[in-house]
């Protein structure tokens, strides 16, 4: 009967907001053009193997959020209140993940044009393995930033308030980290064009192994580590 209900009102043409509290909610290998799954209250929620055109999760409460293997055009996951928020393997054209106060954010192996991590008062934010044209984490007050192996045009870090901040084996165009106010910040084998360190107050700066054309630095401290 549950299973039923779920079905019937995710391929149901009209959008109207649905009040769950369930345990698990599972939604495995769904062919629909539109999913909305509004204002949750439940432990896990699974989506595995959508084809769909567009999903939204907006405004949930949960412990757990897997999206894996999902290939849709566009993702929507904003003002969640969760502790773990997983999005492995995706083939999609926007995540926009808003207003998240999550501790741990898993973005891993994403083909993706736009991803777009704003507002986001997280622990950790893990990027590993993004081939993306646009990466965009502003306004983050997190403990941990770790973007890592990422093949993109431009990566933009702009008024973070992090401990740390790990850019690891980038090959990108243009990198920008703005206006933070952070303790440590390592860029490791970086093959870009420009970097731009900016109004930075900085404990400790570290640039290693650098192939970079031109590198703006304004901080008080500056440890180089350079072979350019």
């Amino acid at each position: 009967m549950l299973i039923n209900h779920i079905f019937e009102t995710v391929t149901s043409k009209v959008s109207h907001k649905v009040a769950f509290k369930s345990l698990r909610i599972n939604l495995g290998h769904i062919g629909s053009r539109r999913i909305n799954l509004g204002h949750i209250g439940s432990c896990r929620i699974n989506l595995g193997h959508i084809g769909s055109r567009r999903i939204n999760l907006d405004h949930i409460g949960s412990r757990r959020i897997n999206l894996g293997h999902i290939g849709s055009g566009r993702i929507n996951l904003g003002h969640m209140g969760s502790r773990r928020i997983n999005l492995g393997h995706i083939g999609s054209c926007r995540i926009t993940l808003g207003h998240i106060e999550s501790r741990r954010i898993n973005l891993g192996h994403i083909g993706s044009g736009r991803i777009n991590l704003g507002h986001i008062g997280s622990r950790r934010i893990n990027l590993g393995h993004i081939g993306s044209r646009r990466i965009n984490l502003g306004h983050i007050g997190s403990g941990r930033i770790n973007l890592g192996h990422i093949g993109s045009c431009r990566i933009n870090l702009g008024h973070i308030w992090s401990r740390r901040i790990n850019l690891g084996h980038i090959g990108s165009c243009r990198i920008t980290l703005g206006h933070i106010g952070s303790r440590r910040i390592n860029l490791g084998h970086i093959g870009s064009r420009r970097i731009n360190l900016g109004h930075i107050g900085l404990c400790r700066i570290k640039l290693g192994h650098i192939g970079s054309r031109q590198i703006i630095l304004k901080s008080r401290r500056i440890i180089f580590g350079l072979h350019l």
